[in-house]
């Protein structure tokens, strides 16, 4: 039988949930610092403007994903609830990004 990693639970957890989770933080820490090499000052609307940014990119993921079950149905790529939580995944990974500045200048003393 051909076991995929991308099925196997850890701690209750999917292997592609925490690979969701991955990217959309990467994603978001990697536009966070694109909008400071920019010199965009977004200010408080910064972290909602990344959040939505990422969730948008995975919301496409998954139509992409959507696309690949409806017409080839072997892909194994999941359901409905798999789209949700991957989609519930990539929004903790983007909230967390989003925040970390702000919580690490926090823990510093300082602002973000």
């Amino acid at each position: 039988e051909n076991v995929r990693l991308y099925g196997h639970y850890f701690f209750g957890v999917r292997f592609d949930n925490y690979v969701h989770l991955y990217n959309a933080f990467a994603g978001a820490s990697l536009l966070r610092w694109l909008f400071r090499m920019a010199g965009m000052k977004l200010g408080a609307a910064e972290a909602w403007i990344v959040i939505g940014c990422v969730l948008g990119a995975g919301a496409f993921i998954e139509i992409v994903e959507f696309i690949a079950v409806v017409t080839v149905p072997e892909t194994g790529v999941g359901d409905y609830v798999n789209n949700m939580l991957d989609l519930v995944a990539n929004l903790i990974g983007a909230s967390t990004a989003a925040a970390f500045p702000g919580i690490r200048a926090r823990l510093r003393g300082g602002r973000a």
